[in-house]
């Protein structure tokens, strides 16, 4: 009887040690996190509007219909605006996408994969980058599309992953769709000023 209440006693000291070196570590990382994701988020955003390797600075998120929209800027001069779409109908899960669209609202800038549990190898090749390239082939084809041309082929301009029909079809329909709810919200916001 004394060896097991003596043995709970330490697994109990145990148990409350351990609880709090997990919470204080937490409380050392979290903040280092957070700025990770934000930075990572940021320039996801930048590679969107206008590729990688060039510095775009955001203003506030602000409200486009149900979009949270951050318009880009280089230089001080605009260069347009991007929102994040998701669509509930990858493979493995939820695709988040990042949509960039010009400074006229018209046309794609670019395309990027926020957070994907695709599979590797198929689905995931939505993220792909070939040799000798710089951004994945598959979201390169969005870049300049108006809104009627984001389909798969023979509708649309996309050429579908071989063997990742979902995946291709889910990111394709995300950034449509975001685009289209961006066009209509921008047009009303833009017919009531």
């Amino acid at each position: 009887m004394r060896n097991t209440v003596r043995l709970a006693a330490v697994l109990l000291t145990i148990c409350v040690v351990t609880s709090g070196l997990l919470a204080f570590v937490d409380g050392l990382t979290s903040a280092q996190i957070e700025e990770n994701a934000a930075a990572e988020a940021s320039r996801l955003r930048g590679e969107a509007l206008v590729g990688s390797g060039r510095e775009v600075e955001f203003g506030e998120a602000r409200e486009v219909g149900n979009l949270v929209c951050y318009e880009g800027t280089m230089n001080g001069k605009p260069v347009g605006t991007v929102f994040t779409a998701i669509s509930e109908k990858g493979y493995g899960g939820p695709i988040k996408v990042i949509v960039g669209v010009d400074p006229t609202g018209e046309k794609i800038t670019g395309v990027r994969i926020a957070e994907h549990t695709e599979t590797p190898g198929l689905g995931a090749n939505i993220v792909q980058v070939r040799t000798g390239e710089d951004e994945p082939w598959f979201l390169k084809q969005f870049g300049g599309l108006t809104v009627d041309r984001i389909a798969l082929k023979p509708q649309g301009a996309i050429d579908a992953i071989t063997a990742a029909t979902i995946s291709s079809t889910a990111v394709t329909d995300a950034v449509r769709e975001g685009f289209e709810e961006f066009v209509k919200a921008r047009t009303a916001q833009q017919g009531a000023e």
